[in-house]
């Protein structure tokens, strides 16, 4: 009973921002539609996309976009929505993620959401970005589990347990973002041991957002004498998991 006060003390410095909460977004899917265009155009855009040679990616997809190619409606969408292809157009980048989404590309759909979420915008994207998270999550992908439950932690508090639940459920499906996530938000509700075994399974499985949380708890707690039954409430936990991450979008 003694760790009591300092676990109190613990956790309200670990609760206080910057948290290291970064979505750990799982790689994009493979090619998905029918594509118009040459194979080795798509491969020659593709290449110097991954090589950071933005500006000449943007010029090799435009025409594959244009033709209906998901892939590189898809990429075109990502340089469009962060800038990197020297021009920063969030709105015709979002049409071009949600272009390829419709054509199956589920990962285009989840960075739809997550850059509407990340910009703040309101109105009939962000309906849209939830519509195409709601789908994702009924057919299987934690990581849109993960982000629309982050998403409605900052809601009112009936959608705040929404959000929880939809995060323990990818936490489950190990999904480590959701883990992290789920850690910190199981702390703020005074869940200390459950909150933070979640922590220390995402951390055991390499999320270095939860290392970084961790990093400031670790310590006291062993000094506190609950660091054992953290680590038994995550090996309990373990037992549950799903073998790996599985995304039931799949295609």
């Amino acid at each position: 009973m003694r760790a009591l006060p300092l676990l109190a003390l613990l956790i309200a410095a670990l609760l206080q921002p910057p948290l290291a909460g970064a979505a750990e977004a799982p790689p994009p899917n493979s090619l998905s539609g029918s594509p118009p265009g040459p194979p080795s155009a798509l491969a020659e855009a593709i290449a110097a996309y991954e090589a950071g040679a933005h500006d000449d990616a943007a010029a090799l997809l435009e025409p594959l976009a244009a033709a209906g190619q998901a892939e590189a409606e898809y990429r075109l969408g990502l340089l469009l929505t962060t800038g990197r292809g020297g021009t920063l157009a969030i709105g015709r980048g979002l049409d071009w993620l949600d272009r390829a989404y419709r054509q199956g590309h589920n990962r285009a759909g989840l960075d739809h959401a997550a850059t509407v979420i990340r910009e703040d915008i309101r109105g009939p994207a962000a309906d849209r970005a939830e519509t195409i998270l709601q789908a994702l999550v009924e057919c299987g992908m934690p990581a849109a589990m993960t982000t629309l439950g982050k998403w409605q932690l900052g809601r009112a508090p009936t959608e705040r347990e929404q959000g929880v639940t939809l995060l323990r459920e990818a936490a489950f499906l190990n999904d480590t973002a959701a883990q992290n996530r789920l850690g910190i938000a199981l702390l703020r509700g005074e869940s200390y041991r459950m909150g933070f075994a979640w922590l220390l399974l995402a951390r055991n499985s390499g999320s270095k957002a939860a290392r970084i949380n961790l990093e400031r708890a670790e310590k006291d707690l062993r000094d506190g004498g609950v660091w054992d039954e953290i680590e038994r409430t995550a090996e309990s936990l373990a037992k549950r998991l799903t073998p790996k991450e599985v995304d039931g979008c799949a295609r």
